[in-house]
């Protein structure tokens, strides 16, 4: 893990990257070929903004190397730390490039990118690319207002995110290295990008067209990724509203109150599908999913503190996880109905066009 606040900086540089525009295959590179010079107090601002941003627990992820390649974003930036000035500029201007053939859809924005040669405190290696989009803000300065034009980097962590490459110390390494392959049983790397979704395919061309890692073994993600297309699954293909609730419980029940800290997509289905149903959910869910995923319910800690109750036209019932389960219930036959007196004041009927959790 890297301690923004406690690396030593040696190199900074900064290239342009112009949005996409009609007619061009991708964004375009503007190379910068020289080293910027930064004073402390600006230094360590940019520290404070990135570390900041790190402790975001859902837009912060440790990730895995998944381009290893040597015209890699890690291919370039594991060898800064050892370059000449000239070739750390040089490296810097590949990676730009690398970051213009991600953008190939005009709505990725103009920006810096900027880019860090560091050190920790035990003296490894730690590269940093940050992409700055700009903004447009306000300085007062007297009796009047003065427009500034271009500013980037500001607390704003919507308009910011980055990724970083960084060695692992001794220790690490040998308590890593008997479960990982190269190049991630030596490095680790980190992602922020407050605008991040799992599902989102636009987070991709940053994470992973530029960066080049991949989220296939984060537990966040991989978590939400098993939650989320579970309940779809069930929602789509279980007709009987006892047995669909009855499936969401018992979803529910795995993420919530189980002991287990390894979640097994393929156990889940065995033992919650028929066999019909089961090979279905092997076909369009477990082969997408890891073997096993260690439990991490960061990403979905509102969807398991509360229930919702969909119908079609988009009307929704929702409220508090046990709350829901005392007080809420979905009649289904008419002898449901007629054990409901409808003199009693503690009852609210509603009636509702369609049928719980059903397509429109």
């Amino acid at each position: 893990m890297v301690d923004f606040l406690d690396l030593d900086i040696k190199r900074v540089i900064m290239h342009t990257v112009l949005a996409k525009e009609s007619g061009q295959e991708h964004a375009v590179a503007i190379e910068s070929s020289d080293l910027l010079e930064i004073d402390e107090n600006a230094l360590y601002t940019i520290l404070e903004r990135l570390s900041e941003a790190s402790e975001k627990k859902t837009k912060a992820f440790h990730l895995e190397i998944g381009d290893s390649h040597q015209s890699s974003f890690w291919g370039y930036a594991k060898d800064l730390s050892e370059s000449s000035d000239p070739q750390f500029i040089q490296y810097t201007q590949k990676i730009a490039q690398l970051l213009a053939q991600a953008q190939t859809s005009s709505s990725f924005p103009s920006g810096y990118l900027i880019i860090i040669d560091a050190v920790t405190g035990e003296n490894e290696q730690v590269a940093i690319a940050i992409k700055a989009e700009l903004q447009n803000a306000f300085i007062h300065h007297q009796a009047s207002l003065q427009l500034l034009e271009n500013v980037f980097l500001t607390p704003s962590q919507k308009l910011f995110k980055f990724g970083v490459i960084y060695k692992y110390d001794e220790f690490e390494k040998e308590e890593l290295r008997p479960n990982l392959e190269a190049p991630n049983d030596e490095w680790g790397c980190f992602l922020f990008d407050d605008q991040f979704r799992p599902e989102a395919k636009p987070a991709e061309y940053f994470y992973s067209d530029f960066l080049g890692f991949t989220v296939e073994h984060n537990p966040k993600i991989q978590t939400k990724k098993f939650y989320e297309a579970t309940e779809m699954f069930i929602q789509n293909y279980v007709d009987d509203l006892t047995e669909k609730t009855d499936m969401f419980q018992h979803l529910d029940h795995e993420f919530m109150a189980s002991e287990e800290k390894q979640l097994s997509p393929e156990n889940f289905g065995s033992s919650t599908f028929k066999p019909d149903l089961k090979k279905q959910f092997e076909n369009e869910i477990v082969k997408y999913l890891p073997k096993e995923i260690k439990k991490d319910v960061t990403l979905i800690a509102s969807n398991l503190k509360s229930k919702k109750i969909t119908f079609p036209n988009g009307i929704k019932i929702g409220g508090p996880q046990t709350s829901m389960e005392s007080n809420v219930q979905v009649l289904t036959s008419n002898e449901d109905l007629k054990e409901i007196n409808l003199s009693q004041s503690s009852y609210t009927l509603v009636k509702i066009m369609g049928k719980p959790y059903t397509k429109e």
